[in-house]
């Protein structure tokens, strides 16, 4: 007869196995999804774009793991080298040097964007980073609040680097669904433009820059000061670096595939294979191109 400890140790094993099986449809954390097991490693992208040190600017359409990403890198620049043992970025021959960075990430689609409340939303923004990292700074506008945040960042202690990462998640959100030429576009274009100006001020203090969004249609307006960046969104080297391709699905979703083919083959009492599930699940999703 089993005991209650049995009891429980058996009810713990399940949970397990139904978070291991559960797809990480939504998670934007790496470390739960890694915990799935349906991680698709993207780390050699984040692995060159923090070696590069280069100014990136990158449009995708939406669910396509931008935010996962950034989450990546994040996790990556904060020194957690653990979570990524199994991986491309943890793997010594690959000659990752692990260093601890502070970051400014910010999430654009997280701030307020009614009149009068962009500037005062980033500037909250900056204010709960500092405080995160146990700094006091002053924020009087954005550009002597990020100045000053990067000054008091290259003071940190406890093992961070002197330089900042900088990552940059739905830039357009404040604009993308207004009115051309709205009285609050304009006003919230300004804010953008001043922030992403001062950024390019300050970018030898940065160890990268990265921004993502789903648009390049306001580039030229918000980005109009800031033409450093240089705009992977059609690079060949970046043409993977978000979703997943044909064989990352065959290789990570292996034994989800043969559960539906199984499922489908019972459903229409024919034999149903693997690649004709791929062929479906193609109709609707398959077809991007991201380099020219």
């Amino acid at each position: 007869m089993q005991g209650s400890n049995g009891r429980k140790k058996e009810i713990q094993d399940d949970k397990i196995m139904r978070k291991i099986n559960a797809l990480p449809i939504g998670y934007s954390d790496v470390k739960s999804v890694i915990e799935t097991g349906y991680y698709i490693d993207k780390t050699r992208y984040a692995q060159a774009l923090i070696e590069n040190k280069n100014p990136i600017f990158i449009a995708r359409p939406r669910r396509f793991g931008k935010s996962l990403f950034i989450d990546t890198i994040a996790t990556i620049c904060n020194g957690t080298q653990e979570v990524f043992t199994d991986y491309h970025i943890g793997k010594s021959e690959n000659g990752y040097q692990w260093k601890k960075y502070p970051i400014m990430n910010i999430d654009f689609s997280g701030i307020n964007h009614n009149p009068n409340c962009l500037e005062n939303s980033l500037k909250s923004k900056l204010d709960r980073i500092a405080c995160s990292y146990g700094v006091t700074i002053q924020i009087p506008d954005i550009q002597s609040g990020l100045e000053n945040l990067v000054e008091a960042f290259s003071k940190l202690s406890n093992g961070y680097e002197p330089n900042l990462v900088v990552l940059i998640d739905e830039y357009d959100a404040p604009v993308i669904n207004l009115t051309k030429g709205s009285d609050l576009e304009q006003a919230n274009i300004k804010v953008m433009k001043d922030f992403f100006m001062t950024l390019k001020s300050l970018n030898k203090y940065f160890q990268l820059t990265f921004i993502t969004g789903v648009s390049k249609f306001s580039l030229s307006d918000v980005f109009s000061g800031a033409n450093h960046l240089k705009d992977i969104t059609i690079d060949a080297s970046a043409d993977a670096m978000f979703g997943y391709t044909w064989q990352e699905i065959t290789t990570i979703f292996s034994k989800k595939l043969e559960d539906i083919a199984e499922k489908w083959s019972k459903k229409v009492n024919k034999k149903t294979t693997e690649s004709e599930v791929m062929e479906r699940m193609a109709t609707y999703y398959n077809g991007y191109k991201f380099h020219s």
